[in-house]
């Protein structure tokens, strides 16, 4: 199977291989638009990191999107910007700049950015009692950590990204006292579309190179898929989990959310209409599983449990899921497996075998 070869790949010569190189585009574009409001600053700042950072790809894989950065900059939804100083003195050095005018830029940076009011270093007297109060509860700012959470998936694989930007413009109208909220929205989905297409050119110029026709079939393939999600919903399962896997990759998202529920409809009827076996199902998983340990972050996701008219969500889906991370050996995805009394006795073994990989 294919997520095997590519398994052997990821462990030979993607671990532990070469650093990225030291960039600095967030910050570059972080500082040309420091005097705009931070929803746009922050967007515009994302989209020229998006626009050009390294893609990084692989012939063997199924499911593809990796950013190969070393920012010096960047954003997290529960620090707001953050500005790593060792970094850019280190993207100084290695370019020859003036290290007094970064240094310059990066107080620039550091005084105009949201701060984290629980991180060491907080400067409360920054900001008013009123926005004060609003940090430390959690309650105000998009840049806040709030807790866990997952992207809107099923709305996402419904409407597709072409639906949103639909959406936004129908929004924006309604809403002109938030012109530049909605200005940061688009052009943040503007940029994750770009990122999108320069992903399939990366997989088209890779699918030139191969002398191996399954490399070079797949690299095409992958291309292909990536094009037809940048604008319109999937059509189809392959098209469904790489569409996830790309919003995850560049949503700063912990999570998956409910996993087996929102793709459940697109397995079910590539499998009804023949378009996909459940050997291919269980490859496509295995191929997600090793793009998962290549973020080397905890990855949350959520399986079973019940659907809003009460009945079990143990499907097909969720059992191959089960099996694909007990295969491939890794500890992410972080499984948490919703037990409902409607659930067939035979998950219990798929459970353990699970667990036994070392997953909890």
């Amino acid at each position: 199977m294919q997520s095997f070869v590519q398994d052997r790949y990821f462990r030979e010569h993607v671990r532990g291989g070469e650093n990225p190189r030291v960039t600095a585009w967030f910050f570059h574009a972080y500082v040309s638009h420091i005097t705009a409001p931070p929803v746009l600053r922050e967007a515009r700042a994302l989209a020229a990191f998006w626009d050009k950072a390294d893609i990084l790809a692989y012939p063997q894989e199924l499911v593809v999107g990796s950013l190969f950065a070393a920012e010096v900059a960047w954003f997290h939804y529960g620090d707001g910007v953050v500005l790593d100083r060792k970094r850019l003195e280190e993207y100084v050095r290695q370019n020859g700049l003036d290290a007094q005018a970064y240094g310059e830029m990066a107080d620039r940076v550091e005084k105009a950015c949201y701060q984290n009011p629980y991180q060491p270093g907080f400067r409360s007297d920054r900001f008013t009692e009123e926005q004060k109060r609003s940090l430390y509860s959690t309650a105000a700012t998009s840049t806040w950590f709030g807790g866990h959470m997952a992207m809107d998936y099923e709305k996402i694989l419904k409407v597709g990204l072409g639906g949103y930007r639909k959406e936004l413009a129908l929004e924006k109208g309604s809403h002109p006292e938030a012109k530049e909220f909605y200005e940061a929205l688009e052009v943040t989905l503007s940029a994750f579309q770009r990122l999108i297409l320069r992903t399939a050119l990366v997989c088209e110029q890779l699918a030139s190179c191969q002398e191996e026709d399954v490399l070079r079939e797949n690299m095409e393939r992958a291309a292909l898929t990536l094009r037809a999600v940048a604008e319109e919903p999937p059509a189809g399962f392959r098209e469904a989990l790489q569409l996830v896997v790309m919003v995850h990759l560049c949503s700063n998202a912990d999570s998956f959310g409910r996993f087996d529920k929102y793709l459940f409809p697109f397995f079910q009827r590539d499998l009804e209409q023949g378009r996909l076996t459940e050997a291919e199902a269980l490859d496509l998983l295995q191929s997600l599983i090793i793009k998962v340990e290549q973020l080397d972050q905890i990855q949350n996701m959520t399986l079973g449990g019940v659907l809003p008219d009460g009945s079990g969500n143990y499907t097909r889906l969720t059992e191959l899921m089960l099996k694909a991370v007990s295969n491939m050996g890794y500890k992410g995805p972080n499984l948490a497996l919703r037990v409902h009394p409607s659930m067939p006795q035979h998950f219990w073994p798929l459970i353990t075998s699970s667990y036994n990989m070392f997953q909890s």
